[in-house]
């Protein structure tokens, strides 16, 4: 999802250093950088703080509770931030809930499935991606609306059937 590029020249050197990025989570600022640094003998930059990462819960949802959230539901971009190329205003993105042995699952279509963890303000996370919220609207006994809030990259979207196999891959159509 996305690409990143970064060119920088050092002419008084005789050196041009391009990094070009087509895969998710890298950051070709940081890459071409950091090669620089390295070619001309700097010593690398201090590692930016982390903040710490938030504490999951994982509270029990109940056979009624996955029942009413399982679903597929195709999320789009829910505002194109100012850092993003228009282009990310056509991205989609299906997801597939579902409960599996008890346990409230989501799935990205194309990956692997992981367990959604109930927090204690009734919105959900993965230990994927920690600090991203996962909620729901229910109405009328089932989920018709799925938001996921990262940081920077918020997706909405409908609920379009069921979360059962055959409803989920029938999106890659």
């Amino acid at each position: 999802m996305g690409y990143s590029g970064s060119l920088y020249d050092f002419p008084e050197d005789n050196l041009t250093i391009v990094v070009l990025t087509n895969t998710e989570d890298q950051n070709a600022y940081a890459i071409t950088r950091a090669l620089g640094r390295a070619i001309l003998g700097l010593p690398p930059l201090p590692a930016p703080k982390r903040e710490a990462e938030p504490a999951l819960a994982d509270r029990p949802t109940s056979a009624d509770e996955r029942k009413q959230l399982a679903g597929t539901f195709v999320l789009k971009l829910g505002q194109v931030g100012a850092n993003l190329h228009d282009s990310f205003a056509q991205y989609r993105r299906t997801y597939r809930v579902f409960d599996e042995n008890g346990r409230l699952m989501i799935q990205p279509l194309g990956e692997g499935p992981e367990h959604l963890l109930k927090q204690d303000d009734g919105s959900f996370a993965m230990r994927s991606s920690p600090a991203s919220h996962i909620s729901f609207v229910v109405q009328n006994g089932h989920a018709v609306t799925m938001k996921l809030d990262s940081t920077g990259f918020p997706l909405v979207g409908e609920r379009v059937g069921d979360g059962d196999p055959t409803t989920f891959h029938g999106q890659l159509k």
